[in-house]
């Protein structure tokens, strides 16, 4: 698992969420990128269960998409061509 204990004295702590935005403009003067991360973090407790990982894995290249669930546009589209 990741330390987190720079930023949490608990020991028993997960990400709960992930939001990132990212933003391309093109125009007569050039091309500017920007991006932003936030994430949320949880503390365990016998209350509260985390979800189970998901295991991923990257050994080829492939395409990717951020959608907002709330009205299903895809907001960004990626690739990743080289590992």
């Amino acid at each position: 698992g990741a330390n987190f204990s720079a930023i949490s004295e608990s020991t028993q702590i997960y990400i709960s969420d992930a939001v990132h935005k990212a933003s391309v403009e093109v125009n007569e003067e050039g091309t500017v990128a920007t991006a932003v991360t936030g994430i949320s973090l949880v503390a365990l407790s016998a209350l509260h269960t985390p979800p189970p990982p998901i295991q991923f894995i990257v050994d080829r290249p492939f395409l990717y998409y951020i959608r907002d669930r709330s009205n299903n546009r895809i907001l960004f589209i990626g690739e990743v061509q080289s590992l």
